[in-house]
C-alpha cells in the first residue's frame, strides 16, 4: 500500500515499536487535539453569549472592568474583556428595565474562565509528556546501566483530560440554559416564543427552534453524564503487575467525546444567535453590533438566512457548521441501468464512536446526509442548487434498520438510491461493509419540497426535479 502511494516504509529503531504502542502516547496525542478544540470552544462561547446577550435586551455592565478587578482569575478576567470588547461597552448603561440578569448570562465569565484558567495549566502537562520518555526499560548510555521505572503511567494525561471534560461539558451547560432563556418568550423580553418569526394565522402551529432546543438539551444531558473521572477507575490486570493504571486513554477518549457534543450545541446555539438577533431587530434592538461581532453576525446571515416562518433551514444551516463530512472517503455516483444511485466511502472516525468502538446511532444519519448530497450533486441539484431553483427540500420521514453495529475505521460503502420523484423525493439506504459487501444498516428518508419564498408545501415535485433527475414528467 505505501508503495502503491509512494511512500516508503518507516524503519524503527530498537524499542522505537513499543514506544509509540505505548497508551501514553496515544493518549497524549489525543490531549493535544482535545485541548486546541477546547480552546476554541472557550471564544466561541464567549462569542455566543455576547450574542445571546443583545437578543436578549441584557446588561453589559454585569463584565465591567472594575467589577471583575475585585475577584482577578487571569482567564476570567479575559473573558469579561471579550465580552466587553464585543458588546462595546467599556462604560455600559445600566439597563432600565432589570438590575440583574440570569446567572447564564450574568456569571458566563465564570463559568467559561474557569475552562480559560484551565487550559494553561493544562497545556504545561500535555506538553511535558509529549516532549517526555515514557519508555520503559530506559538506557543510561552514560552511566551504561539500565534503568527500570514507569514513565509508562499516563497519570497526568488523565488529570487532565478528566479536568478538561468536566470544564467543557460545563460549557455545553451555560450555551443549554443561554438558549432556554432565548427562545422561552417568559424570559427573553419581548421575543416571540421558540424564536418563530410566524405572524397571522399560521403562527399557531409553527413551532420555530423548538426542535433545535430539544436536541441541544439532549447533547448537554450526554455530555454532562460523560464527566465521571475515568482516572479513579484502575483495574488490576497482568496478573497485577498492572496493577495499578492510568485509565488516561479512556478519559481521553470520554474527553473528545464531551468536546464533540459541545461542538454540536456550538452549533446549534450559532442559528438560534443569527435568529435571536434578527428578531431582537425586528422589535428593536437597544445596542448596535461592532467590529468582529458584527462581521460574524454577517457572516452568519449569509450562512443561514433567517427563516419568517420556522427554522426549515436548520438541515442546511447545520451542514455549514463543524460538518463531519471531513472522515469521507471518496464520493462518487453510479448509474446501474436506469436507477438513480450513488455511492461512497468513508471510515467511522473516533469521535463518531462510542467507549466500545462501535458508532453511535444518531451518526448513522450524518452518513445517510453524505450519501444524500453525494447523489444529488452527481445531478447538480443539492442544497445551493435547490435554493437557487426556489425549493427547500426538509426531511420529513427518516427510518432505520439496524442489521449490525458500525466500528470505528471500518472501511464502509454507503449507497444511496432514489425510488420516488413524483409527489416526494424518497431515497432509500444501504450501509455495506466494503471488503466483504455485506450489508449493515437500511434506511429511508422522504423530504418534501417547500416554495422557498411562500413556505407553503408542495404536494407535487417541481418540474425542477425532474429535469435534473433525467426523468419523464408524471
Amino acid at each position: 500500500m505505501l508503495a502503491k502511494i509512494g511512500m516508503t516504509p518507516l524503519k524503527l529503531r530498537p524499542k522505537e515499536g513499543l514506544a509509540i504502542m505505548n497508551g501514553t502516547a496515544v493518549m497524549t496525542g489525543l490531549a493535544c487535539l482535545a485541548w486546541q478544540r477546547a480552546d476554541y470552544l472557550a471564544r466561541m462561547a464567549t462569542r455566543l453569549t455576547a450574542f445571546n446577550v443583545l437578543s436578549s435586551d441584557g446588561n453589559a455592565h454585569h463584565f465591567d472592568e472594575t467589577l471583575f478587578a475585585a475577584k482577578p482569575h487571569p482567564g476570567q478576567s479575559r473573558i469579561a474583556a471579550r465580552l466587553r470588547s464585543d458588546l462595546h461597552s467599556e462604560r455600559p448603561p445600566r439597563n432600565e428595565q432589570r438590575l440583574q440578569d440570569r446567572y447564564s448570562l450574568r456569571c458566563a465569565p465564570h463559568v467559561i474562565g474557569v475552562l480559560e484558567d484551565t487550559l494553561p495549566f493544562l497545556r504545561q502537562l500535555i506538553e511535558t509528556e509529549l516532549n517526555s520518555a515514557n519508555d520503559n526499560p530506559l538506557i543510561d548510555a552514560d552511566g551504561e546501566r539500565i534503568l527500570h521505572g514507569g514513565h509508562f503511567y499516563g497519570g497526568h494525561i488523565a488529570l487532565a483530560m478528566d479536568t478538561l471534560k468536566n470544564t467543557v461539558a460545563n460549557i455545553a451547560d451555560l450555551l443549554d440554559r443561554q438558549l432556554a432563556l432565548v427562545v422561552d418568550a417568559r424570559y427573553n423580553h419581548g421575543l416571540p416564543a421558540n424564536l418563530s418569526a410566524a405572524t397571522g394565522p399560521r403562527a399557531a402551529i409553527n413551532h420555530g427552534l423548538k426542535a433545535l432546543q430539544i436536541s441541544v438539551s439532549a447533547w448537554t444531558a450526554e455530555a454532562l453524564k460523560q464527566t465521571m473521572p475515568a482516572s479513579v477507575f484502575s483495574r488490576s490486570t497482568e496478573c497485577h503487575n498492572q496493577d495499578k493504571v492510568s485509565m488516561g486513554t479512556i478519559a481521553a477518549r470520554d474527553c473528545l467525546r464531551v468536546i464533540e457534543l459541545t461542538e454540536q450545541v456550538v452549533a446549534a446555539m450559532l442559528i438560534a444567535a443569527r435568529q435571536g438577533l434578527a428578531l431582537r431587530e425586528r422589535v428593536g434592538m437597544n445596542a448596535q453590533l461592532h467590529g468582529s461581532l458584527a462581521d460574524m453576525y454577517a457572516d452568519l446571515g449569509s450562512a443561514s438566512p433567517w427563516s419568517k416562518k420556522t427554522a426549515r433551514w436548520i438541515a442546511n444551516c447545520g451542514n455549514c457548521w463543524w460538518r463531519s463530512a471531513r472522515n469521507a472517503g471518496s464520493c462518487m455516483s453510479v448509474n446501474e441501468g436506469n436507477e438513480l444511485v450513488g455511492e461512497v466511502e468513508l471510515a467511522p472516525a473516533f469521535h463518531d464512536c462510542d467507549p466500545m468502538n462501535v458508532v453511535w446511532h444518531g451518526n448513522y444519519f450524518k452518513y445517510f446526509e453524505i450519501a444524500r448530497c453525494a447523489l444529488l450533486k452527481r445531478y447538480d441539484y443539492d442544497y445551493p442548487q435547490m435554493l437557487e431553483s426556489g425549493y427547500l427540500w426538509p426531511v420529513v420521514d427518516a427510518r432505520v434498520k439496524y442489521v449490525r453495529p458500525l466500528l470505528f475505521g471500518q472501511a464502509l460503502r454507503v449507497r444511496s438510491r432514489i425510488v420516488e420523484w413524483e409527489n416526494r423525493l424518497k431515497i432509500e439506504y444501504e450501509i455495506l461493509d466494503a471488503e466483504s459487501g455485506q450489508v449493515l444498516t437500511r434506511a429511508m428518508t422522504i423530504q418534501v419540497a417547500v416554495d422557498a419564498a411562500s413556505k407553503e408545501m408542495l404536494y407535487q415535485c417541481p418540474p425542477v426535479l425532474w429535469q435534473r433527475l433525467g426523468v419523464p414528467a408524471p
